[in-house]
């Protein structure tokens, strides 16, 4: 997101990025502590680009609301290395699991092992960076990292970190739509298109957001390099920037809200008439339904908020206008945006928690081979199984239906 803040101020560029290092500390041991300067670094945080030649920023420095500020940038700097580290590892093992020989069977395994593969990669190109840009320097003051914010570097990591986002947001679609087409149209389910729709979704995010590494670069603000729109394409930028987030945050979030409660509907019309014949088969179809559920509870959860707030500000914050309020929402969507970036590491204690599936293969990767040979063989059987069943179960509720009618 790239907004254009312009108010009236006496302060100039080289004055603002003396007096604040990268993350907004008071330089030079000022025995008074400057909010605005705090807040006029924190907008880089939050990919604004105000217009330093023209014209500076303007905040009341008002301490309950600065106190926020402060609240949200530590919140940020200390948490965001925990999630890196979880995020990581967690993603990796589940990757892991769900490219095992058993597990693979099951066309939903395919979408959430590309999951753990986009949000590995939302962790490396654009958690991990932002946290390196402002985090870091604001956990040991000083610390200064210039190459990310070099030409072509820039543009490359921009690319990387909207196509792994828009990934991690669609891939969860897709998964909700698989499973919603394997409840209510079960027919429908026998021919294997997951690899086809990933790569659909993968060329659809490449295109669409193709138009940040051509509309941003390495810009000049004062004596420092910054990576963000250029200042000639910054109302272009603005714009698609904001249907980038219409895209890859409000239309996933209504999507799958309305299939998880078609699914719902589905399952509970179906209960009275339900006959549990192949006990493995249903038992492992039911768990994919309830890693489904659950991921869209935090995915919905991890996402509405910080899409709330970075939709007021998209609407309250216009070029030209001056807010006295302007200190208070950049704190609060710093809170709810590491609130989101839990949407990137949460995934695997979810699996672990619901999926008993899942806890066994993942158990297998840690054991001898033998051990777990048993187990494997009658998982690969009640995953094999699944597809041939569905249309067995179909069948069968359609003669009942006949007959009942």
């Amino acid at each position: 997101m790239d907004f254009i803040w312009n108010s009236t101020s006496n302060l100039n560029a080289s004055d603002k990025l003396l007096k604040c290092d990268t993350m907004g500390t008071p330089a030079y041991n000022q025995s008074k502590y400057d909010y605005r300067i705090d807040l006029d670094c924190l907008l880089s945080l939050l990919n604004i680009s105000p217009d330093w030649e023209e014209s500076g920023l303007i905040f009341t420095d008002k301490v309950p609301r600065a106190k926020l500020v402060t609240f949200g940038l530590d919140l940020f700097s200390y948490v965001t290395p925990v999630v890196l580290v979880l995020g990581l590892i967690g993603n990796s093992l589940s990757f892991a699991v769900f490219m095992t020989k058993t597990m693979r069977k099951v066309s939903a395994s395919t979408y959430l092992a590309a999951l753990s593969a986009a949000d590995i990669t939302t962790l490396v190109f654009y958690v991990l960076v932002e946290w390196l840009r402002r985090g870091l320097p604001h956990v040991n003051s000083g610390t200064s990292l210039q190459f990310l914010e070099a030409e072509g570097v820039c543009q490359i990591q921009l690319y990387i970190s909207y196509i792994s986002r828009f990934m991690s947001s669609w891939i969860v679609v897709a998964f909700t739509v698989e499973r919603f087409v394997g409840v209510c149209y079960p027919l429908r389910l026998m021919r294997r298109k997951s690899r086809r729709v990933l790569l659909c979704l993968l060329m659809t995010g490449a295109l669409l957001v193709l138009y940040k590494p051509i509309l941003s670069g390495s810009i000049s603000i004062g004596l420092y390099p910054f990576c963000g729109a250029r200042k000639e394409s910054t109302h272009v930028s603005f714009i698609l920037d904001s249907m980038f987030g219409v895209v890859t945050y409000f239309l996933p979030l209504t999507t799958i809200t309305i299939l998880n409660l078609l699914i719902v509907r589905t399952l509970f019309l179906r209960k009275r008439r339900a006959l549990d014949l192949f006990n493995e088969v249903t038992k492992m179809r039911l768990e994919f339904t309830l890693i489904l559920f659950v991921i869209s509870f935090f995915f919905i959860a991890f996402n509405l908020p910080y899409f709330i707030v970075w939709f007021h500000m998209q609407i309250t914050f216009q070029p030209g206008l001056h807010h006295e309020d302007s200190d208070f929402w950049p704190g609060v969507m710093m809170i709810t945006r590491t609130v989101f970036y839990l949407n990137f590491c949460f995934n695997f204690f979810l699996y672990s928690i619901t999926g008993a599936y899942f806890r066994t293969e993942l158990a297998c990767l840690f054991r001898l081979r033998r051990r777990c040979q048993r187990t494997s063989k009658r998982n690969q059987r009640a995953c094999g199984g699944i597809e041939t069943m569905t249309l067995q179960q179909h069948l069968f509720s359609s003669k009942s239906t006949t007959n009942v009618t």
